[in-house]
């Protein structure tokens, strides 16, 4: 009889244990329990419009080869500019001007020769265009490469009477952009801007026009700017 209800009992235990593992959790349980869903949408989006005001610190180098050897002209320049980005592109509007001396290297042969060509303050109003891609590798940093176009004006120089209309018109110039540029949030609206680029000159003039047998030219531009979004 003992052995009867002692079975009875183990059975009735083992029952109930069966029945709570068997038993659906609850609602409440299933909402406490079940693990957080990730939206798949980012914190921060790259589609958007946004000004900002930025400066290029830029590198210009001409390349003018001759038989025999060539002449490398090079200066430092800076461009403050204001820009309009909508996304996948970029317009800027800016100022580049000559910040130091003209420096020149002549290669003739095995011989290299190194001179300064003066302080001349130039100016050039700079337009340019870029197409982006904003790739968003985190929810508060966008990547973006670009490749575009920049126009310089000629529009000023301390000896701006000794250039007739074609040394005008010659200073002028078109570059294709190649760059690589990041935007980096600090809130949801405003951000910094960090770029570089190589700008390859597609109507590059000789500085020195004595010999012209081919000339070439580019620019290395590193930029910070601030921007925020309409």
């Amino acid at each position: 009889m003992k052995f009867k209800v002692t079975l009875a009992l183990i059975l009735s235990c083992l029952g109930l244990v069966l029945f709570a593992v068997d038993k659906p959790l609850s609602p409440k349980a299933t909402e406490n329990t079940a693990p957080k869903s990730i939206s798949a949408k980012p914190v921060l989006s790259p589609i958007g419009i946004s000004v900002g005001l930025g400066v290029d610190g830029v590198s210009w180098t001409n390349i003018e080869k001759y038989s025999g050897g060539q002449i490398e002209t090079n200066n430092f320049r800076v461009n403050p500019y204001a820009y309009f980005d909508f996304i996948y592109g970029t317009l800027s509007i800016g100022y580049e001007t000559v910040a130091g001396e003209l420096h020149q290297k002549t290669s003739s042969g095995n011989a290299v020769y190194y001179s300064l060509m003066g302080n001349e303050h130039m100016g050039f109003l700079s337009a340019k265009l870029v197409l982006k891609l904003p790739l968003e590798l985190d929810k508060r940093f966008v990547l973006f490469p670009m490749v575009g176009v920049q126009f310089d004006w000629f529009i000023y120089s301390d000896y701006w009477a000794s250039y007739n209309d074609s040394a005008k018109a010659d200073m002028s110039d078109l570059y294709l952009v190649l760059g690589l540029g990041g935007d980096m949030f600090a809130t949801d609206e405003f951000y910094i801007r960090l770029s570089f680029s190589v700008d390859i000159n597609l109507t590059a003039t000789p500085a020195s026009p004595i010999y012209n047998e081919s000339y070439s030219g580019y620019k290395i531009k590193g930029g910070l700017g601030f921007g925020i979004r309409l």
